[in-house]
């Protein structure tokens, strides 16, 4: 005992301990453990979330498939877009999204949404395809949809042997199915035609945009959709009548894109900057890229074309196999000048949204008319000009202007080649102005010559 006293003696005069190097290097693989085990902990976590989300995912997607399958009318069995109302479910606080997807399936294996495409016949409608997809909020980069799918067959026949269906399908222009349209079909009006009156109800389109003409007779159908404000492809306002053929044992499609008009202005106003007389029976042109619509006022509904329209003054028509058109108006259709490079531009085309409003901006051309106090002045167009580069107008056009009381008045036309006429009265056109001279203007600006008193108003100008 005595050594161990004298042992523990001197050790009270040493300083003992860890040293701050194997202090941190401690820390650190703590640091590093606990890190691990903390990475570890939020990866059971997260796995556990994910497959307790996949498992009520695949309940939703097992109940929507039944309630499918339980509905008695096939046709009621359409689709939930994602992300819509119907098609959100909210549970253990994470919200879910079921998707369903359908397509009519025909006896010649035909897949389409409502059984048809296009203004085509195909098979007779058999069953339909049923694909359910869920998703859900915080699911894990890369982890699949929980999908389901299925086949649905009607209870009853369809159609009656020797009998038919027509398929109208309706889209907006965004390519949506455009719902509650109202639609009907008569005989048409040709001869040996062997159809019958329709005797089965007519709904209008469903949620997919589609309706369903049951037990049809053969023969020669006009099919008719109608919706008041609405707008077809081909401009024709309120209602639009497609015919088909209908044969036995098959199913043929009525196509049409129908949306809400849109109404396009042109302002004369923004373009003239001459403060030109304007004509009072002035033709504007809108044009798209899929035609064009001439009016004969500033204003027009059209078909909302998300491409939008280009106003053009005056009548412009693109050559056919009878004439050659109108071009001179549209400012794109004059060559390029080889002297400095000028070329014509159109104006930005002016887009609206369906039922929307839309103003497009038009270019002028200006002719300054001189010695004609107290009169009615008249432009009639020419089909061409000599010596100039008029890409020529077979539909010439005849302009009237309001009374002028000055003798030197700025008037605005559509590009192009023009006689200007003054007279008394305004029934008559009255003598040639010998005095006219091009004005330079306009958002574009404007030029042009005059060659034995024809005036051609010329949309080129030289760009940067």
């Amino acid at each position: 005992m005595k050594a161990v006293r004298e042992r523990l003696r001197l050790n009270e005069n040493h300083d003992g301990g860890l040293t701050l190097i194997e202090v941190v290097v401690a820390l650190l693989i703590f640091a590093i453990v606990a890190v691990g085990v903390a990475y570890s902990l939020t990866n059971v976590l997260v796995l556990t979330k994910d497959g307790r989300s996949r498992i009520v995912a695949a309940n939703l997607a097992a109940s929507t498939i039944d309630s499918s399958r339980s509905v008695e009318n096939i046709f009621t069995v359409l689709d939930i877009p994602n992300g819509t109302d119907n098609g959100q479910k909210v549970i253990n606080g994470v919200r879910y999204y079921v998707k369903r997807s359908t397509a009519w399936i025909t006896s010649t294996d035909a897949d389409s949404q409502c059984g048809a495409a296009g203004n085509t016949v195909g098979g007779s409608l058999e069953y339909k395809r049923v694909n359910v997809t869920v998703t859900w909020d915080g699911m894990r980069p890369g982890t699949t949809p929980v999908r389901s799918d299925t086949l649905i067959a009607p209870i009853d026949r369809i159609n009656q042997v020797g009998l038919g269906t027509i398929v109208a399908s309706v889209q907006l222009a965004s390519g949506l199915a455009s719902k509650d349209i109202t639609v009907s079909a008569t005989p048409s009006a040709v001869s040996g035609n062997n159809a019958a009156a329709i005797t089965e109800t007519i709904l209008p389109t469903d949620a997919q945009g589609c309706s369903y003409i049951l037990k049809v007779v053969p023969g020669s159908y006009d099919v008719k959709i109608t919706r008041s404000g609405y707008i077809d492809v081909d401009q024709n306002l309120n209602s639009v009548t497609k015919m088909v053929v209908v044969t036995a044992g098959a199913s043929v499609s009525a196509g049409f894109q129908f949306d809400s008009a849109s109404t396009f202005t042109a302002d004369y106003a923004a373009a003239n900057t001459e403060a030109a007389l304007i004509p009072t029976n002035m033709k504007t042109t809108f044009v798209s890229t899929y035609g064009t619509v001439v009016s004969t006022t500033a204003s027009k509904q059209l078909h909302p074309f998300p491409s939008g329209y280009t106003a053009i003054a005056g009548k412009y028509a693109a050559p056919t196999m009878v004439d050659d058109g109108c071009l001179s108006s549209d400012p794109s259709a004059w060559p390029t000048r080889l002297i400095d490079g000028a070329i014509g531009l159109r104006q930005a085309p002016a887009t609206a949204s369906p039922g929307g409003l839309a103003t497009a901006d038009v270019s002028l051309g200006f002719v300054n008319v001189t010695g004609v106090g107290n009169k009615f002045l008249s432009a009639v167009q020419q089909a061409s000009a000599l010596g100039t580069d008029d890409p020529g107008c077979e539909l010439v056009e005849t302009y009237k202007f309001a009374k002028t009381t000055s003798s030197s008045v700025n008037l605005g036309l559509p590009y192009g080649s023009w006689l200007i006429y003054q007279s008394s009265n305004s029934n008559s056109l009255g003598s040639v102005v010998s005095s006219v001279s091009p004005i330079r203007g306009g958002l574009l600006g404007s030029g042009g010559t005059v060659v034995n008193q024809v005036v051609t108003l010329d949309p080129r100008v030289v760009t940067p």
